[in-house]
Parts: C-alpha cells; structure tokens; sequence
C-alpha cells in the first residue's frame, strides 16, 4: 500500500526473521494467528511472534530472471518508528522519496514482488555481488544515507 501523498509504503510478509535479536526485542510481541482462527483447524489461533521492522535505512532486493539471464533491482528506504499495524505479519511503514513513481520503476524493471529486506544500505555491495556474477543491476533512488537513529 502507498500513501502517494507522504511518499510512505506499507510492506510486509509472513517469513524467516531473526526474532532473537536482543537489539531488535522490542519489535517482536506475541499475537494470535488471526488468519486462521476461526477455521476448524486443530491449533487454529496459535500464537506466534509478530514483528515490526526496527526503525532506520533498509535495503529492499529483488532477484529475478528474465531473457536475458538474471538481474537485482534495488533501493534503500527509511523504516519508520510505530506501532505494530498489519496483524499477523512482519511489517513495516517505510519513506521512500517518490514511492508511486519508484514502484513504476521497479514494476518496468520487471521486479514484482518479494524483496530481501536488511539493515542499512547495501547497495555498494549488491552492485559488485551483480558485477562479479553477471547480472544486470538497477539501484533506484531512494534514501541511502544514515538517519539520525541509526547514528544513536
């Protein structure tokens, strides 16, 4: 979801995150399983970990194949501070200058979906990792310097 009038998107996913973090604790309360528990399933409403991602520069990557052999298309945006939003999912809000027409970018690079998402830029290193492997590379403009929080 974008709010094309903040230049702030919502993204998020049930998947592997690292739960342990000490730094990271405070992101990750205990939910229940919405999703499923009304369903007849036996452990429907389980409850499980519920993450937001922690506050500062993230890198999102996309890996993907196309004609012509495999390729990265990148960006670095500002994960905000909040409360946990999307229930039963990791998630979080994030700035990106230009989201609408980023994501048009993204979408006409051929990305679609389903980004790696880590701590601080990585974009230095995504390029040489496409360069040494032979894949194209797109890095599209976004916020790629350090915030104030991660310099706390």
């Amino acid at each position: 979801y974008i709010k094309k009038d903040e230049d702030i998107f919502y993204a998020g996913h049930a998947g592997i995150n690292d739960y342990t973090d000490e730094k990271w604790a405070k992101n990750v309360l205990i939910s229940e399983d919405t999703r499923f528990a009304q369903s007849g399933y036996k452990f429907a409403g389980a409850p499980f970990a519920w993450y937001r991602f922690s506050a500062g520069i993230k890198t999102f990557a996309h890996f993907s194949q196309n004609a012509d052999g495999f390729g990265i298309t990148a960006f670095c945006a500002e994960s905000l501070p909040g409360p946990h939003e999307i229930p039963g999912y990791a998630h979080g809000a994030f700035f990106l200058p230009n989201a609408a027409s980023a994501f048009r970018t993204i979408l006409d690079n051929g990305a679609t979906q389903h980004f790696m998402i880590s701590d601080g830029n990585l974009l230095a290193a995504l390029s040489f990792f496409a360069r040494i492997c032979g894949f194209s590379f797109t890095a599209i403009p976004g916020v790629e310097k350090q915030t104030q929080q991660e310099l706390s």
